[in-house]
């Protein structure tokens, strides 16, 4: 009797594994709207790249425009280009007509087209066009500052581009060699270029100080090498590398150079690279690029500080926030003025 009484007392414990199952059969059963809410907003979707950017009529693109067909390479590294026989022809014609046109778009540095240029003007229209995009729009905080810097200085304005390509113009550029700022300087030739570098302040990120230092440092790659390509592919490399490359294979020009394969590809690309995007800023809306918001200039006024002081006393007297002494004084790495210095 009892072991009957057990096996009926074990029953209700049969029965829940049994009933649960049964559960489960039933909720896979129910249809997927069932659990929609619909008084709940949909999060909107996030903006994908082609969204945001805005793709002219066929009416307003180059017939030049029009045949490039990026394609990257396995690398990764820069796009190549299926091109037409009669493409370098075409774009040197686009360029032709851009220079007569005087009061549209005039250049003050020599420009050469060529099929590294393509190369990088396809990549600025195709793969790179956010980012090209984005730079060109910060770039209104400094170019009008810089343009009167090097016209000050005895150089052509159109060089301040070469500032797109070292840092895309974010002031707070930093790369793995341990350059920094706008015109990315290593810490020795900064130096060389009286910016100071310390535990208080950092010079290469100020925008009016590096520009003027990279200003002088492109007049005596200048006068060394009598060529702005050369002046540039040194600013890149250092000059003691392109002496010795010229030296070595006892040519002239950089196109002579790059022939060569002594130069990283890097600099190789930089002019490349640089004349693409020269053309293009300097008349952004016949590649295809429309509406760009140009952020205003930087508008401020200098005051020389007697003391070491507080950044937020700072931005107190003057009526704002300390983030905007920050923004605008870029350089500073502490909280206060440089200590130790007066006036």
């Amino acid at each position: 009797m009892k072991r009957r009484f057990k096996s009926i007392q074990c029953v209700p414990f049969l029965i829940l594994p049994i009933l649960g199952l049964f559960l489960l059969f039933l909720n896979s059963c129910v249809a997927p709207e069932a659990v929609l809410l619909p008084s709940i907003e949909p999060v909107p979707p996030q903006k994908e790249t082609v969204s945001t950017e805005r793709v002219p009529e066929a009416s307003t693109v180059t017939q030049a425009t029009k045949i490039l067909t990026p394609i990257e390479d396995k690398k990764g590294s820069i796009p190549t280009l299926e091109v037409e026989e009669r493409l370098e022809d075409m774009i040197a014609l686009e360029l032709h007509s851009l220079e007569s046109q005087e009061d549209r778009v005039t250049f003050d540095v020599p420009v050469t087209i060529n099929k590294d240029v393509q190369r990088w003007i396809t990549y600025y229209l195709g793969t790179g066009r956010r980012s090209y995009a984005r730079a060109l729009a910060r770039s209104g905080l400094y170019l009008p500052m810089m343009k009167r810097i090097f016209r000050e200085k005895g150089l052509p304005e159109d060089l301040v581009y070469l500032a797109m390509i070292e840092s895309h113009f974010v002031v707070s550029a930093y790369s793995r060699a341990r350059a920094s700022g706008l015109w990315q300087f290593i810490p020795s030739t900064a130096r060389l270029y009286g910016l100071r570098i310390n535990e208080w302040v950092d010079e290469r990120r100020n925008p009016e100080k590096s520009t003027k230092a990279a200003a002088d440092f492109l007049s005596h790659l200048y006068e060394k090498f009598g060529s702005w390509y050369l002046a540039a592919a040194a600013y890149n490399a250092g000059e003691g590398k392109i002496q010795k490359s010229l030296k070595k294979y006892k040519v002239t020009t950089f196109w002579e150079l790059t022939k060569k394969r002594r130069l990283r590809l890097e600099t190789r690309q930089y002019v490349p690279k640089f004349l693409a995007a020269l053309l293009i800023a300097k008349d952004p809306e016949l590649y295809g690029f429309y509406d760009i918001e140009y952020k205003p200039p930087l508008a401020y006024d200098e005051v020389v500080v007697s003391h070491p002081t507080g950044l937020t006393v700072i931005a107190r007297l003057s009526g704002c926030d300390v983030r905007t002494i920050r923004k605008l004084n870029p350089a500073l790495k502490q909280w206060c003025t440089p200590m130790k210095e007066r006036n």
